[in-house]
């Protein structure tokens, strides 16, 4: 017992060193701490989701922030020197051959996922009743480009969007001439009946022939489709307007004739351009067909010999020098100035077709159309349009035109949407 004893006090003797040893190393490990502080690393992550160990985390963000504010101060300088109001949340945008500045919204007013789980919209057309806008645009889903059909939408500011998540219109039966997707809607009212006018498209079609559609209805959701259909067909010959496709109707009544305007994107074979590029083998343009009733259409000819004639082309800024196909998606409305006021996406074909630009032109009579201004929109000006800007939709309202377009950045499945830009009237 006493060996146990005399154990028992070394081992209380040994326990108490140790403790009194471990104090004073955490006593000198403190002093330390508090003489020198040890920056916390951590990772950074920057907009592209890249990630990588950074020791001052905080000054990172501190020059994210200056980013900020210097685009900020930009942003305040440029809407001086173009004259546009500085709007929060909006970018002035003024490129080098525009002869417009727009202020264009940051963020998407429609997004992947809004209303649909992985539903990517476009394809806007728009009307404003009372206070309300309604918006009827394509949704596709994430399976490819099958089943692309047309939505509707109900906002009070054009910015926030209430989406009716059951097609209001989809694709024809079986073996009918639409029966894979329809898309690209232009809707109109002219008394108290809506006309849809669509692009259609065959299940199993390998040459992307695409046709016209006509549909009427008494609310704007149900509709009944046009037994004339398709009112507009493509052909095989080469050297005519409506080569393989013809589609992305735009559609206006002009009270003055009382004729309905049908403006639509179609190809011919292009035979001044010697290169190899075979997407710049045939120019795109917008053409015009003209209807008493909104559903039987005559091609305009402005020379009488018989072939369908371009309001607009190509001439000396978006050619196949540039790498510039033509016009698709068209969009047009008789303003407020009594013109013919026709909205555009260009098409960029040096690898592969991009519609990479918005552009604009007017015209007295709707049937010949001058420029207006190149380039008011490109793909360049934000990251979630960095592949493709698509199909504007315009309107005045309140003393500004209001413009809400398609386009997507290079993750195509994640950012195909609907953005929003706006500026005064002069």
């Amino acid at each position: 017992m006493y060996l146990k004893s005399r154990i028992y006090l070394v081992f209380l003797s040994l326990f108490s060193m140790l403790l009194v040893t471990s104090y004073a190393f955490a006593e000198n490990s403190n002093s330390a701490d508090e003489e020198e502080e040890i920056s916390e690393r951590r990772w950074w992550h920057d907009k592209r989701g890249k990630g990588y160990f950074e020791g001052e985390w905080w000054n990172k963000d501190e020059e994210m922030q200056a980013k900020k504010d210097k685009a900020k101060e930009d942003n305040v300088k440029n809407a001086a020197s173009v004259g546009l109001p500085v709007r929060e949340g909006y970018t002035i945008i003024k490129n080098r051959n525009s002869n417009q500045a727009w202020n264009l919204r940051d963020k998407q007013v429609v997004k992947v996922g809004d209303g649909l789980k992985k539903m990517y919209w476009g394809d806007p057309s728009i009307i404003k009743e009372g206070d309300t806008y309604r918006m009827w645009f394509t949704g596709g889903d994430m399976k490819g480009l099958n089943h692309v059909r047309v939505y509707h939408a109900t906002s009070l500011n054009g910015i926030d969007w209430e989406i009716d998540t059951t097609p209001i219109f989809k694709e024809g039966p079986k073996g009918t001439w639409d029966d894979e997707r329809t898309e690209t809607p232009s809707v109109i009212k002219v008394g108290d009946t809506y006309h849809m006018y669509y692009t259609g498209f065959k299940n199993g079609d390998t040459v992307a022939r695409f046709n016209l559609g006509h549909a009427t209805s008494k609310d704007g959701f149900k509709w009944t489709r046009d037994p004339s259909n398709p009112i507009v067909m493509n052909h095989d010959d080469i050297s005519k307007w409506g080569l393989y496709y013809v589609a992305e109707p735009a559609a206006v009544y002009n009270p003055q004739d009382k004729l309905f305007y049908l403006y639509y994107a179609t190809a011919k074979g292009n035979y001044d351009y010697k290169g190899k590029n075979s997407d710049l083998q045939s120019t795109s343009a917008i053409v015009l067909a003209t209807s008493k009733d909104g559903s039987r259409f005559v091609p305009f000819d402005r020379d009488g010999d018989g072939d369908q004639d371009a309001v607009y082309e190509p001439t000396n800024y978006y050619t196949t020098d540039r790498h510039y196909r033509g016009f698709s998606t068209p969009y047009v409305y008789i303003g407020s100035d009594g013109q013919f006021h026709l909205y555009v996406d260009a098409v960029y074909a040096k690898k592969d077709w991009r519609q990479a630009a918005l552009a604009h032109a007017t015209s007295k009579n709707g049937k010949a159309f001058t420029t207006a201004s190149n380039d008011i929109i490109l793909r360049k000006n934000a990251e979630w349009i960095g592949r493709e800007v698509i199909g504007p939709a315009v309107i005045e309202d309140n003393g500004e035109y209001l413009m809400w377009f398609g386009g997507h950045g290079h993750d195509f499945f994640k950012v195909f949407g609907i953005g929003f830009a706006r500026r005064p009237i002069e």
